[in-house]
């Protein structure tokens, strides 16, 4: 059953130019990781500093795989100076839960 991360990340007010460069660098690598289906980047219209990433993988072992790897946990270090926070991360079954 596909699956739907939701990735809200809050940016530093004065960094968050940079953001939209990182958050599509972080989603080119995961595009070729096994189970990744299609990602959407969203930015709130009130508040710019605020984005919801939605990334769609066959499963949640697929998202597990690329959350743990060594590339994203990289990659995120460069990003997470950029956040106010730690990003928050939901998931989401797609269709009916059995």
């Amino acid at each position: 059953m596909a699956v739907k991360a939701l990735i809200k990340r809050h940016f530093r007010k004065e960094l968050h130019h940079d953001a939209h460069y990182h958050n599509a660098e972080l989603r080119a690598l995961a595009t070729v990781q096994p189970g990744y289906i299609s990602g959407q980047t969203m930015v709130d219209m009130n508040n710019s500093d605020e984005m919801i990433i939605i990334s769609t993988w066959e499963s949640k072992d697929d998202w597990d795989n690329w959350h743990n790897s060594t590339v994203r946990k990289d990659y995120y270090k460069k990003l997470r100076f950029l956040l106010e926070s730690e990003e928050e991360i939901s998931f989401y079954s797609v269709g009916a839960r059995r």
